[in-house]
């Protein structure tokens, strides 16, 4: 999914982390992060760790593509200093 200025509403990650503060060292986790604040109640944070990947063909046209899932999801919540947690 992206944002309608074409930024994606996700943030992929190399590895999973070992503590839910080492997601925010890259520049996009801080726009993500910024994002969430300032429209709070909108929007949830998450891990989502293994993915399954689907292959998707559309029944009107020629068209295909891949659909990247989470398997299992983790709600990480932001405080009020900006840290976050795993509850």
């Amino acid at each position: 999914m992206t944002s309608k200025y074409g930024e994606p509403d996700y943030l992929e990650v190399r590895s999973l982390p070992q503590a839910p503060n080492d997601l925010a060292e890259s520049e996009a986790a801080r726009k993500l992060l910024g994002k969430k604040r300032s429209e709070q109640g909108r929007y949830g944070l998450y891990v989502g760790y293994p993915i399954s990947i689907a292959l998707i063909r559309s029944k009107k046209s020629d068209w295909q593509g891949f659909m990247l899932e989470p398997i299992l999801l983790f709600p990480i919540e932001q405080d009020n200093s900006g840290r976050l947690t795993m509850p």
